[in-house]
């Protein structure tokens, strides 16, 4: 896939923009962990608005963002606490308390639609996945049959912890599906760039058509993406839990530091939807950059 680092220069020429009339600084946007069993304890990282660390007190913690201008916001969660991936707890759902925010467990995302003076709060839930039910019959008992281990091969050994996955097919442990390798197209949907603080500017970004071409690794956990031009940046998407991927591109433009996310679901061998956010802060503005796109195998 091709990305252009075109997106990251418009984001400094907004910071640098002409200022128009600042609207009211009075929203808040907060996130919540809340994990069932309680957890205890552990922290959860966050990128986007609310962005940092929050820690666990007992079953759950939150973290917020305030004096927020009406406008949209997304907070994708980037890191969970080791203690709950060991102990087998999984992102649920992702909901929030107004009707016009909502959530994604593939994304692991919040976006928050804040009004003037509006406080939204998302909650990320995370449940504990049951333990496999065993035989009531131990091996060894009397009427028992030895039995290999569940899923092992026919020499009894364990299956790899990793699913395994052929490019271009399904991964062979779970429903995740991996996407052909090759050239795709990628179209480009109506976005939006837009700063607020000391200056209100909106600038949308038109629809375009881009070809790029994907390289499977990793048993699938690993996409990377290149264009066939030289001037972009390659986007390597590591697979989350549930089977979604993210990745981003960092850099900085003009001394202002600047991380492009990306977000995929592959809907099929040769289908993907996904979401691109960039937020970068300088000299009292925030400027936000939000676009979907969907890719397509060429071939």
């Amino acid at each position: 896939m091709r990305v252009s680092l075109a997106a990251l220069f418009c984001l400094a020429f907004l910071v640098s923009g002409a200022a128009s009339p600042a609207a009211a600084d009075t929203g808040t946007a907060t996130v919540r962990v809340v994990t069932s069993p309680p957890l205890g304890s552990g922290t959860f990282r966050f990128s986007g608005t609310p962005s940092g660390e929050l820690t666990l007190s007992g079953a759950e913690g939150s973290m917020s963002a305030s004096g927020l201008a009406a406008g949209s916001y997304n907070a994708t969660l980037v890191r969970t606490d080791p203690a709950a991936v060991d102990g087998g707890y999984q992102l649920t759902s992702v909901t929030c308390d107004d009707d016009d925010s909502t959530g994604g467990v593939l994304s692991r995302r919040a976006k928050f639609e804040i009004a003037d003076g509006e406080s939204v709060s998302c909650t990320f839930l995370l449940t504990k996945t049951p333990e496999e039910p065993r035989d009531s019959t131990e091996p060894g008992e009397p009427g028992s049959t030895p039995s290999a281990t569940p899923g092992a091969g026919p020499s009894g050994t364990a299956p790899s912890e990793e699913p395994s996955a052929v490019p271009g097919g399904t991964v062979t442990e779970g429903s995740c599906v991996c996407p052909k390798e090759g050239p795709w197209t990628i179209n480009n949907l109506p976005g939006q760039m837009s700063c607020t603080g000391a200056a209100n500017i909106t600038m949308p970004l038109t629809p375009s058509t881009q070809r790029g071409t994907l390289t499977i690794q990793n048993g699938c956990n690993t996409i990377i993406g290149e264009s066939l031009s030289e001037d972009d940046a390659t986007l390597v998407m590591q697979r989350l839990p549930g089977c979604g991927y993210q990745g981003t591109i960092g850099g900085s433009q003009g001394g202002i530091p600047m991380t492009i996310e990306f977000n995929w679901t592959v809907n099929s061998e040769t289908s993907i939807s996904g979401d691109l956010y960039s937020q970068a802060s300088e000299q009292g503005m925030t400027c936000t950059m939000t676009r979907n796109y969907n890719m397509n195998a060429a071939n």
